[in-house]
C-alpha cells in the first residue's frame, strides 16, 4: 500500500516538474502525502488496547471496567452463518440491580479466540483464589 502511494506521489512530482502550471500533479502529490500519513498513523501509530485483563476484572475496548465480582458470566462464542464462523466475546455484568451484557466481535483482534477463553479462565479462577485467600 505504501509503495503505491509513493508512486503516486512520485508521479505527482513528474508532473509538477514537467508542466508546473498543470494542477491534476499537485493533487497527485497532496492526495498521496495524506493517504501516507493515514496509513502510516493506521499501521504505525498508537493502538488502544482491545482488552484489559487482569485478577481484579477486565476492561473493553470503550474502556469500561468490570470487576470479577460484577461479572456473571464471560465467555467467546462461536456463531455460525453460512460458511463463516464469527467469534465473540460476551459477558453479563451487573449494574446496580439491573443486569446487562456486553458482546463484541474479536475476529480482528490479535488472539486467537482460544487464548482468549483460556486467558479469560484464568483471570477468572485468580479472582476466586484470591477471594478465597482473603487478598
Amino acid at each position: 500500500m505504501l509503495l503505491i502511494l509513493l508512486a503516486g506521489a512520485g508521479f505527482g512530482i513528474q508532473q509538477i516538474l514537467n508542466d508546473p502550471s498543470y494542477w491534476g500533479g499537485y493533487v497527485y502529490l497532496v492526495g498521496s502525502i495524506v493517504a501516507i500519513i493515514g496509513v502510516a498513523n493506521y499501521y504505525f501509530g498508537p493502538r488502544k488496547a482491545q482488552l484489559v485483563l487482569s485478577k481484579e476484572g477486565l476492561q473493553n475496548e470503550q474502556e469500561f471496567y468490570r470487576s470479577w465480582k460484577d461479572i456473571s458470566y464471560a465467555e467467546v462464542q462461536y456463531i455460525r452463518k453460512g460458511d463463516s464462523t464469527y467469534y465473540y466475546l460476551e459477558y453479563g455484568y451487573s449494574l446496580g440491580h439491573k443486569t446487562s451484557k456486553f458482546r463484541t466481535e474479536i475476529s480482528s483482534w490479535d488472539i486467537s479466540p482460544k487464548q482468549l477463553e483460556k486467558l479469560l479462565k484464568e483471570y477468572e479462577e485468580q479472582y476466586q483464589s484470591s477471594r478465597f485467600m482473603g487478598n
